[in-house]
């Protein structure tokens, strides 16, 4: 009993693309090695659930269309691109985006370093100069934190060292943790550090 359960632990959705001279391919038949099927929709795009990317092959076919195998090896999406009778396969794993705690506003490392600033602060009150001001209650300073920890100033850590960082308004789910304390919202920040170990 111990196999199913842990294959249904595992399962997911898997979705993707197939298409002919760049236009999508309708009617391709999509099924798995674990025996769960579908078709492509006008535009060429599929999804399957209940599919374990680590084991499963996925098998595209259509009359008057080219048959293509697709082992996952681990990956959740497949873009299949027909091409004067040549097929090109990509797989990914998509990014998932990090789901901050207490329903604040999320920046990635990825999208501050974008800003061209080295400072967590600078960055953020470049990412979005309305930022600071609109989400705290008048000149408060904040509740500020890394990794769990609550710190005194989040001044001279560098985004480099970041995974994300949530910004929390005082209206968010954040108040109900820290009660008064924080009113005045919170900047709450995860290290690639803390991101990588917890993984």
């Amino acid at each position: 009993m111990s196999l199913p359960i842990a294959l249904l632990a595992q399962a997911e959705t898997v979705s993707g693309s197939y298409t002919s001279n760049g236009v999508g391919e309708k009617g391709v038949k999509v099924w798995s090695s674990s025996g769960q099927s579908t078709q492509t929709n006008k535009k060429g795009k599929f999804s399957l659930k209940k599919i374990n990317p680590e084991t499963d092959t996925l098998y595209f076919e259509k009359k008057g269309v080219k048959s293509v195998i697709v082992p996952l090896s681990g990956n959740s999406t497949v873009t299949i691109s027909m091409k004067n009778g040549s097929s090109k396969v990509e797989l990914s794993i998509p990014e998932k985006r990090p789901s901050g705690l207490y329903g604040g506003l999320i920046y990635t490392r990825e999208e501050l370093e974008k800003t061209g600033e080295i400072s967590v602060s600078g960055a953020l009150s470049i990412k979005n100069p309305q930022l600071i001001p609109s989400t705290f209650t008048g000149n408060t300073t904040p509740l500020y934190f890394v990794d769990g920890t609550e710190v005194y100033s989040i001044e001279g850590i560098p985004v480099k060292e970041v995974g994300y960082v949530e910004v929390v308004k005082a209206s968010n789910a954040g108040n109900a943790a820290w009660g008064a304390r924080g009113a005045n919202g919170a900047i709450v920040i995860t290290t690639a550090v803390k991101m990588s170990s917890s993984k």
